[in-house]
């Protein structure tokens, strides 16, 4: 799942935001007031969803933006007046006040586009990890999400591709 950091000058607009996307269950991996912040999160993360105020605590969100890893799709929240001294074609732009279903689909928007400019896996790789999830989702009574999750860690822990940790957990049956 695409990590999704909420950055706003306010904490509490940041939270509210946040709040929203968690009700309509995506999990935000941070919630900040800084672009600063912003940067520290997806030099760690390399790829994502940012949504963000126009003005942070220490910079404009455009001031930073062009800097930030082609793989992160910005979504900026604010007055129109504001949007529309957003020069760049990389950050989205979402007009305040919008209404939460108006916001949750502007943020999914961002994910398919997200994943869309992600590499595909090769079909063999694909059908590959899909049946080492099955085997999780019977035996440990994961869900898919929990099943991938659980590969994705396994995948980091050794340091080794998602499509090894299948082939051990089907041989093995065990990692």
């Amino acid at each position: 799942m695409a990590k999704i950091t909420v950055c706003f000058s306010r904490i509490d607009t940041a939270e509210q935001i946040a709040g929203i996307l968690r009700d309509s269950g995506y999990e935000i991996a941070r919630v900040c007031t800084s672009g600063d912040e912003v940067i520290r999160t997806y030099s760690t993360y390399q790829d994502g969803i940012l949504v963000s105020g126009y003005r942070l605590n220490d910079r404009l969100l455009e001031s930073f933006a062009e800097d930030l890893n082609d793989n992160i799709e910005i979504l900026c929240l604010a007055k129109p007046e504001q949007l529309n001294q957003i020069a760049s074609k990389r950050i989205f732009r979402l007009p305040l006040p919008s209404s939460r279903p108006v916001i949750q689909a502007a943020v999914e928007m961002m994910i398919q586009l997200h994943y869309q400019k992600l590499p595909s896996r090769e079909p063999k790789t694909s059908e590959l990890i899909t049946k080492a999830k099955e085997y999780l989702i019977e035996t440990k009574g994961f869900t898919e999400p929990q099943a991938h999750r659980f590969m994705q860690r396994q995948s980091m822990r050794f340091g080794i591709r998602m499509e090894l940790v299948a082939k051990r957990i089907l041989e093995n049956r065990e990692l």
